[in-house]
């Protein structure tokens, strides 16, 4: 579960969505979120599922895998999006600004990159 709920907050930060748009999108009371995203409380099927939802049409689809990995798979016009809000200096995850006081690197994967990791694991 653990790894399913880093997930969606890294789908949500990517995004840059606050916890009140995602759970605005998602139909959920933004509480429930955050306990969810603190892990106070183990959530509810029909929440992740609702969460899931809005988080794909943004264009970030959750992949769940029989052996418990998670990943996030970004659609390219999230990246474009992303790609536009870094030349613009605005703020691209829930850490900070690029060229802001405090920066964070982040390291996108193709498919195939996601696979040979998933396999040397």
């Amino acid at each position: 579960m653990i790894a399913l709920i880093l997930c969606l907050r890294a789908a949500r930060s990517v995004l840059g969505w606050s916890q009140t748009e995602l759970a605005s999108r998602a139909g959920i009371s933004k509480p429930a979120l955050n306990r969810l995203e603190r892990f106070e409380s183990e959530p509810r099927l029909e929440t992740v599922l609702k969460i899931e939802e809005a988080l794909s049409a943004a264009g970030v689809v959750l992949e769940r895998q029989s052996d418990g990995k998670s990943s996030i798979i970004l659609q390219p016009e999230v990246i474009e999006e992303m790609s536009e809000r870094i030349k613009a200096g605005e703020s691209v995850t829930s850490r900070g600004k690029v060229g802001g006081v405090k920066e964070e690197r982040t390291r996108f994967f193709s498919r195939e990159q996601m696979d040979k990791l998933n396999k040397k694991q």
